[in-house]
């Protein structure tokens, strides 16, 4: 994947995330590519919270609303790997 194509995927995620949850000043979205357990390609997908949103974790969960809206946006730019997201306190930034 070129970084070209990674941050058009990151920006759909980053539009999808923040007009889901308008208001939350999310610190970070990170999108890249990676392989599953069972070695199938997936979209890792980060989203970083500030501490005192802690309890929009529990709201949000890894809910199916989320991820269909994230493949769908997806999907429409002819991606066809399927994003996992997983959310981070801001602190915990993968490097």
């Amino acid at each position: 994947m070129t970084e070209q194509r990674r941050q058009e995927l990151e920006d759909v995620v980053v539009r999808v995330v923040r007009a889901r949850y308008p208001g939350i000043d999310f610190p970070a979205i990170r999108v890249w590519p990676e392989l599953d357990h069972d070695g199938d390609p997936h979209l890792r997908v980060e989203i970083h919270f500030r501490p005192e949103d802690e309890e929009l974790r529990c709201k949000i969960g890894l809910g199916v609303p989320l991820i269909d809206e994230m493949w769908t946006e997806l999907a429409a730019i002819g991606e066809t790997r399927f994003p996992m997201p997983r959310f981070l306190r801001a602190g915990d930034v993968r490097h």
